[in-house]
């Protein structure tokens, strides 16, 4: 779905619905934009519409996992104001370096035909059964048969979560690809530097959810408030306007930063940062909050693409929620 001539980036510009191009590319579009502006309204039938003009749930799973990360990375850049790589790739040794970043594809799951394209409450047996029969379905994209690698990744994810998240069984079965989202909830669990609080790194990442509307993190989010705030605000609360419970200067400002950060992060400057600053938060706090804005925004969108249904239990490391 990259084009790498010129001549059809230009082609296609910013109306790619009227542009000469296959009409699968023109479905990808539309459901990229989406995804970027309200994953929350996603359906079942923007997947549908996929498979249709020829994708593959395989092709579907890679390209939500890109547009997740790629919001990730779109997020950084724009709160961190890093200037732009323009020379990065203009030597044969730095095109050689980043060929040699490709990793095998291979391990996206493969669409089992007979498994049911539906929502699914509550977990999978991660080993598919005495006879080793196939998992159920997890959301819209079909779950993954079972393997060793998932196996060993779904005992991990059991012993550090107490649950095997549904998330996980919705997107692939590597466990090399568990672990990356594993890195991510490890992350989502505390502040990253020491100077942003536990109170205020629980709201923002509430937040989130809540703008999001992401409904499939609402336990987790509640539990993280429960267990670090000294309020008895809900995620329920913030859905409607996060930025409304805000009781302090720091909150409003982290909170208002945060609504930027996912409604229109190219809107931000340098003076974003300097209102940390003026509320008595330093650099670091800045960091850690677009950070925690950033991570948990790539997996609800991942959670709203995919129509995961929510686990039973909030998605919290085994010795944190005890």
């Amino acid at each position: 779905m990259i084009y790498p001539d010129p001549e059809t980036v230009a082609a296609v510009g910013e109306d790619p619905q009227s542009a000469d191009i296959p009409e699968l590319h023109k479905a990808v579009f539309r459901w990229l934009e989406t995804f970027v502006k309200s994953s929350d309204s996603t359906s079942e039938r923007d997947i549908e519409e996929l498979r249709q003009l020829g994708a593959s749930d395989e092709e579907i799973a890679e390209w939500v996992n890109i547009a997740s990360l790629q919001i990730y990375l779109v997020s950084i850049a724009d709160s961190s104001g890093v200037p732009l790589e323009s020379e990065v790739a203009e030597t044969e040794s730095a095109l050689a370096e980043f060929s040699s970043l490709h990793r095998d594809r291979s391990y996206y799951h493969v669409r089992q035909p007979d498994t049911p394209q539906t929502k699914t409450t509550g977990t999978a047996n991660p080993t598919g059964g005495q006879d080793g029969a196939k998992l159920q379905s997890s959301g819209w994209l079909s779950a993954p048969c079972a393997g060793d690698d998932y196996e060993k990744a779904a005992r991990d994810a059991e012993a550090r979560y107490g649950v095997i998240p549904n998330l996980f069984k919705a997107i692939s079965a590597s466990g090399r690809f568990y672990k990356r989202h594993q890195m991510v909830l490890d992350l989502l669990e505390h502040p990253q530097t020491d100077t942003l609080s536990g109170p205020l790194h629980a709201l923002v990442r509430a937040a989130t959810i809540a703008l999001d509307r992401c409904d499939y993190f609402a336990a987790t989010a509640d539990s993280l408030l429960a267990r670090t705030c000294d309020s008895n605000i809900k995620y329920s609360q913030l859905v409607p306007d996060p930025l409304a419970t805000a009781r302090t200067e720091q909150e409003r400002v982290v909170l208002a930063f945060a609504e930027k950060l996912i409604r229109t992060p190219y809107k931000i400057t340098a003076k974003d940062a300097q209102d940390f600053r003026d509320a008595g938060l330093d650099d670091k706090a800045y960091v850690d909050v677009f950070n925690t804005v950033s991570l948990q925004c790539s997996l609800d969108r991942l959670a709203n693409a995919t129509g995961v249904a929510a686990d039973s239990r909030p998605l919290l490391s085994a010795q944190l929620a005890s």
